[in-house]
């Protein structure tokens, strides 16, 4: 499989979450994408291909923590999309923009 060194596109954040507990996270993408939760990695969704979602689940306290999403585009359609299934909720939504934050600590 091909690797992703480095990402053409990065994205970091600190996410704070309010229940502890244990979250799904899906990540979509074209062409491949990697999830890394306080620096640990949840999802590798690496590799060319067409648009698609790979998940990973991961146990949090309750707090701030480190998220990050790579990506990287070969050719043609492009695009990458983060949601989640945090728990109690009544199904996966895209991650609100409202629990991410930049330096909140």
């Amino acid at each position: 499989s091909m690797r992703i060194c480095p990402p053409q596109r990065t994205a970091s954040d600190v996410y704070k979450d309010n229940t502890a507990g244990t979250y799904t996270f899906h990540l979509g993408s074209d062409d491949g994408s990697r999830l890394f939760i306080d620096g640990q990695l949840v999802i590798d969704h690496d590799g060319l291909h067409a648009y698609s979602t790979k998940s990973g689940t991961v146990t949090l306290t309750a707090g701030y923590h480190d998220i990050r999403v790579e990506m990287f585009e070969y050719g043609g359609f492009a695009g990458i999309r983060l949601e989640w299934d945090p728990p109690g909720a009544a199904g996966r939504e895209v991650v609100p923009g409202s629990v991410l934050f930049r330096d909140a600590r």
